[in-house]
């Protein structure tokens, strides 16, 4: 009878294999991975090593790759090594295979390998014999199977051959081209700048690697080969700037081993690299850096305290500034970086250094004469502004003040009983301080004299009076002269006062006859020309009987002579209100002269001016208007116009001739007067010789006694 198998016999016959089967599996999966993580190891090196040899790729291009090669390498360790080893490779593991690669065992090997473990149900359910049963089944039937036929032998070798592979490769690589291993290691590893073996090499002359400008001004990029190197027949500058914009120009060879290339006006920052031959320099940064400027300017102005005017702030880009003498300019602007120093300048002079407040920068002053200024502004790194925004500052005059006087109906001879209509108009800008009449009598050689004007008040911009002012107050007498003008003077305190003056007017003193003599000749004078009107009337209406006894035959020749009629009949108008005008400057000049007697306004006034203002403003003018109505009328309403035209005339040469036998009468009078007048003087002149005579006979009476 054969002996039971024990637990002990079945652990060496049976699970001990599974288990040796088991480690050996792991080493199969640890090569396996292995190979796959090396494969991928030589790529991640080869790879990037052959782009770097070409390109020159810059560091933070290495960067990149490294990062990118360290996690595919990590993930792949992780999956094709990490993962296999951490799971579970035991016997019920191994049996299964065992089991799938020798069918016929029928699940008995995983069934005793479940038992041993106790993994099939609570041990006090199983039968004891029914144990020892399978696990003697189990242990029969696998003795002298070949288990290692469950591994992949053939993966194995070839895992095994990839390995020593790659180590072969690297080692290779490490004897044949150290210095080449070393760089990639230095460059791709480390990030390092060592630069790969190459014939050519270019040299940025760059103290920190930076190469820094201001914006706007020209920027230039030096570089040269060192010596031992060839010097490239073509070198490119590659730029890429902050807005995106690319591009590659040729730098110009300088020397022999010199290249250099400028931007012109450079407007914004930029990356740029230099190629030439086999080499490409690293990537360099263009810093720009901006010039200080004015960004926003606020100017202030205050004008002097006796224009009454208040501060104003002038509008946003105003530059041009008017000011009066005296004025306080304020100029506040804000700079778009901060700046050091800020000095106000005019033509290269220093008038002012500006005081920043924390956010602007100040300035105050009181311009004396006109001039361009401007800000002179100095930052940081002793940039300064080349192109400043200058403010012109126009120092205004304050203008005297405008003084005019009138003497309505005076004219250039006066008598001492005459008063005198002064019309006074002043105004100023900014206010007046004193306005007044000033008069010198030239006969006797005095000073000037003052008359005061009534209703003034200092400070007023307008002023306006009509002052009547006696000759007899100002102690003239007959035969001076007197010399008469308007003066003012403003409220300017800075320049002034500034004084302003009318026109001067000077009048004659005579006695009351002369003057009476010389309008009597002036309305001589005037009727002369009136009669000279009136026979300009008549030699009119002799040419338009003419024109109008053949209104029958009426054609354009005769229209374009009605034209002509119309045009004459105007100045016949103008000539007599000429005439009427200085009638009524004499009326004037006569009650100026407090000579306008009653009759002398009845006769004169009534008899004289105003018929020949009917004629001049009405009669004349509508004779014009009937003419130029007649020279348009068609020839069937001619006859009808031209016969009234014959009426108006006739009535006009009658109105004309009337107001001539009053100015005759009136002159008569006037010479009756004047007469009257002289044989009253001749008759005082006698009586004063008589007087004379008298007392110079008594006297020598009285002598002789």
């Amino acid at each position: 009878m054969r002996r039971a198998l024990t637990s002990g016999e079945f652990e060496r016959r049976t699970l001990r294999p599974l288990r040796l089967l088991a480690w050996r599996l792991r080493g199969y999966l640890l090569l396996d991975g292995l190979a796959v993580a090396m494969v991928a190891a030589a790529a991640a090196a080869g790879g990037p090593l052959l782009l770097d040899w070409r390109w020159h790729l810059q560091v933070d291009m290495r960067a990149v790759l490294l990062a990118v090669v360290v996690a595919l390498l990590g993930f792949i360790v992780w999956r094709r090594v990490l993962t296999p080893l951490g799971s579970a490779v035991g016997p019920p593991e191994m049996a299964l295979l065992v089991e799938r690669r020798f069918p016929e065992l029928r699940s008995v090997l995983i069934s005793a390998v479940r038992f041993q473990r106790g993994e099939v149900g609570a041990a006090e359910a199983n039968s004891p014999q029914l144990m020892r049963k399978v696990l003697e089944q189990a242990a029969g039937r696998t003795a002298g199977l070949p288990l290692t036929q469950v591994l992949n032998h053939k993966r194995a070798r070839l895992g095994s051959g990839v390995v020593l592979a790659v180590l072969a490769g690297f080692t290779l690589a490490l004897v044949l081209a150290p210095a080449t291993m070393g760089i990639w290691f230095e460059r791709a590893v480390l990030l390092k700048e060592t630069p790969w073996p190459q014939r050519t090499r270019l040299v940025v002359e760059l103290e920190d690697g930076v190469l820094r400008g201001v914006r706007g001004d020209d920027l230039e990029v030096r570089a040269y080969v060192p010596p031992g190197y060839e010097t490239p027949r073509l070198v490119e500058i590659i730029l890429t700037c902050v807005s995106g914009r690319t591009g590659r120009e040729r730098m110009i060879q300088v020397g022999q081993r010199g290249y250099r290339h400028t931007f012109n006006r450079a407007a914004e920052n930029f990356e740029f690299c230099l190629k030439g031959g086999d080499e490409r320099t690293k990537t360099y940064r263009a810093e720009l850096a901006d010039r200080p400027r004015v960004e926003r300017a606020t100017i202030t102005v205050v004008p002097p305290a006796y224009t009454g005017l208040e501060a104003c702030v002038l509008a946003q880009g105003q530059r041009s500034i008017e000011v009066l003498p005296g004025s306080e300019i304020s100029l506040v602007v804000e700079t778009n970086k901060p700046v050091e120093r800020a000095m106000l300048m005019s033509d290269g002079d220093a008038l002012a250094q500006a005081a920043f407040d924390g956010q602007a920068w100040r300035v105050t002053l009181r311009p004396a004469q006109s001039q361009t200024v401007h800000f002179r502004l100095i930052d940081d790194l002793g940039l300064e502004n080349r192109r400043p925004v200058h403010f012109a500052l126009r120092l205004l005059k304050d203008e005297a003040p405008r003084v005019r006087m009138r003497l309505p109906g005076a004219g250039d001879m006066v008598t001492a009983l005459a008063v005198l209509p002064v019309e006074l108009a002043v105004s100023d800008d900014y206010g007046l301080a004193r306005a007044e009449l000033v008069y010198q009598i030239t006969g006797e050689g005095e000073a000037e004299r003052t008359i005061e004007t009534p209703g003034f008040n200092a400070g007023q911009k307008r002023y306006e009076v009509q002052v009547d002012v006696p000759v007899a107050s100002l102690a003239a007498m007959a035969g001076d002269r007197i010399t008469l003008y308007a003066r003012a003077f403003d409220l300017d305190e800075v320049s002034g006062p500034n004084l302003g003056h009318s026109n001067a007017v000077t009048l004659r003193i005579v006695p009351r006859d002369e003057l009476l003599a010389e309008l009597a000749r002036r309305e001589q004078a005037c009727r002369a020309e009136f009669e000279r009107a009136i026979d300009a009337q008549e030699e009119l209406r002799g040419q338009l009987l003419t024109i109008i006894g053949r209104v029958e035959q009426w054609s354009g020749k005769q229209a374009e002579q009605m034209a002509g009629a119309e045009r004459r009949q105007r100045q016949v108008a103008a000539q007599v209100n000429g005439i009427r005008r200085r009638f009524e400057q004499m009326m004037a000049q006569m009650r100026v002269n407090r000579l306008d007697t009653e009759l002398v306004r009845r006769r004169l006034g009534d008899g004289v001016i105003a018929p020949l203002g009917r004629l001049a403003k009405r009669d004349l003018p509508a004779a014009a208007d009937d003419l130029r109505r007649l020279g348009r009328a068609a020839a069937g309403q001619a006859p009808e116009l031209a016969s009234r035209i014959d009426r108006q005339q006739v009535a006009l040469l009658a109105a004309m001739r009337a107001a001539l036998v009053r100015m005759l009468q009136w002159e008569g009078f006037q010479e009756t007067v004047t007469m009257l007048r002289q044989i009253l003087r001749l008759q005082t002149e006698l009586n004063a010789e008589t007087i004379e005579e008298i007392e110079r006979q008594a006297a020598d009476v009285f002598e002789d006694e």
